[in-house]
């Protein structure tokens, strides 16, 4: 093992299965019926939307702001238009 710091996310994914997918009778897994966008991204983005959030698919984040003149203001900055694959 690694420290936490040096660790890729798929090398953590990979720990993951080995230990805990491989593992049946020692943890409960529950699987999505479908993909787990449309069972959970979708919804999310959905309720986000439904509350004035702008969500923008396909930009990278740089920054995040928070305000706390009045507690609920986020922004995000963004590079538009950026393939993240």
């Amino acid at each position: 093992m690694c420290p936490a710091y040096d660790c890729s996310a798929a090398a953590a994914l990979s720990c993951f299965h080995v230990f805990a997918l491989q593992s049946r009778g020692a943890f409960d897994v529950r699987w999505c019926n479908g993909s787990i966008s449309e069972q959970i991204f979708g919804p999310w983005q959905d309720q986000l939307e439904g509350r004035g959030v702008n969500v923008r698919g396909g930009s990278r984040v740089l920054s995040i702001n928070h305000y706390d003149n009045d507690g609920d203001t986020v922004e995000a900055d963004v590079e538009a238009d950026v393939d993240v694959d």
